[in-house]
């Protein structure tokens, strides 16, 4: 079993902007389509074990008031995926699973753990997974270069560049999961 990446396509400012938003019915629609995932985050990361409620961390991002993380915050980041999931869509990843990722921490257009400047959805990196790139559209150009350059297997460099197109057609940005 190897780990991969989960490559979605979104609108960073859109993500941004659900961060303290006052739009009840999009929450409510948010909160109750993630419900089952939220029980399987729980008995993954179990409050006896020092998390938080998956319900609860979903809602402090949508109220915009995120507390400060004693500890690790994958679980954290594991709930902004699934807010990414709601407002974005994961596209292909049939060539980059598995995949080796070593090359993408050189990378400066692979900003890793960002979210927004300045940073109003302020979380640290998690102690292990997920890990978490974004490109943003200004740096597809240069980000597909560096693809082409490290990777050698012409699949995944093709399926690379597929998500680049299909994020410049949707005007979109890209966030990288792996895990």
């Amino acid at each position: 079993m190897g780990y991969g990446i989960m490559p979605y396509r979104i609108d960073i400012k859109e993500l941004q902007s659900v961060y303290g938003t006052d739009n009840d019915g999009l929450k409510q629609k948010i909160v109750a389509s993630c419900q089952s995932v939220f029980e399987s985050l729980d008995r993954d990361f179990e409050s006896e074990d020092g998390w938080a409620n998956a319900k609860s961390i979903m809602l402090d991002i949508l109220n915009g008031s995120l507390r400060e993380i004693k500890g690790n915050s994958a679980k954290h980041w594991y709930i902004l995926e699934l807010l990414i999931q709601e407002l974005g869509k994961l596209m292909n990843n049939g060539n980059w699973y598995p995949a080796n990722i070593d090359p993408m921490y050189g990378y400066a257009e692979f900003r890793m753990f960002y979210l927004d400047d300045p940073s109003r959805i302020n979380l640290d990196s998690p102690d292990d997974f997920p890990v978490v790139f974004t490109i943003q559209q200004k740096n597809f150009k240069s980000a597909l270069k560096n693809i082409k350059e490290s990777y050698a297997d012409h699949a995944q460099v093709s399926e690379f560049e597929s998500w680049i197109n299909e994020a410049r057609d949707n005007k979109q940005d890209i966030i990288l999961y792996y895990y």
